[in-house]
């Protein structure tokens, strides 16, 4: 199997899991059998990415696969993808790993909560893994600012789980809102570096820094700006 299909397949089995839960309601209303499910996914996920460490780690090579999404007359726009290196490999490493056991100590955690409650949970579980998976390994700013977003959707979701309790709602609420000031700086960022390198792709944008094109204080506040997304969430 080569590294472009298992990075593929490393977010595709929780999406499976994700659109499983979503649409078979009799399932996810089980509880346990719809958390075995999420969890399961996630744990070949695990182990796919063991296997994708094996080929890329310790590799100079990067493995990128995309496909035009957004075409203009002059050429593609945006693309969707994978950009796999050792950085993205080690990411898809921690993600799969901390899932797994957050999803698995959940279901202890949670053994007193009514079954189509755990359904739910695990249906968020699900997509967040599919979004944080994807993300890490995502080939252009644009496909990542889009998982980024289903990201925080994820948490807040799961902020605000125990909806019937004041605070969760109140806390969910405040999440949301200071992740959307700091994703809107985020947001900026990546159309102010699209309008000064006319690309989005991280590969070209690497080589656009490469050749000295962007100033060096212009890097720094694409920078700054891209951060405040993860401020707002880390917030």
């Amino acid at each position: 199997m080569t590294a472009a299909t298992l990075g593929a397949l490393i977010p595709g089995f929780p999406l499976v899991a994700f659109l499983v839960l979503a649409v078979v309601w009799p399932l996810r209303r089980t509880g346990r059998a719809a958390g075995w499910l999420s969890i399961g996914a996630v744990g070949v996920s695990f182990v796919l990415s063991l296997r994708l460490a094996i080929l890329i780690l310790g590799s100079p090579e990067q493995v990128e696969r995309s496909f035009t999404w957004i075409a203009l007359a002059s050429g593609p726009l945006v693309g969707v993808g994978i950009l796999l290196d050792s950085v993205s490999v080690v990411m898809l490493l921690v993600v799969s790993a901390l899932s797994f056991l957050i999803q698995l100590y959940s279901l202890g955690y949670l053994r007193e909560e009514p079954p189509g409650s755990l359904g739910r949970y695990y249906t968020y579980q699900a997509l967040f893994a599919v979004a944080m998976l994807g993300l890490v390994s995502a080939s252009n700013l644009l496909q990542i600012y889009i998982l980024w977003e289903i990201v925080g959707l994820c948490s807040c979701l799961l902020i605000g789980f125990w909806y019937t309790k004041p605070e969760a709602a109140r806390a969910a609420c405040k999440a949301f809102w200071v992740t959307k000031l700091g994703d809107l700086g985020f947001l900026i960022g990546i159309i102010v570096l699209w309008a000064n390198a006319g690309v989005l792709d991280l590969t070209d944008l690497f080589e656009w820094v490469r050749r000295g094109d962007a100033a060096v204080p212009f890097l720094s506040l694409v920078t700054l700006l891209i951060f405040l997304g993860a401020v707002g969430k880390s917030a």
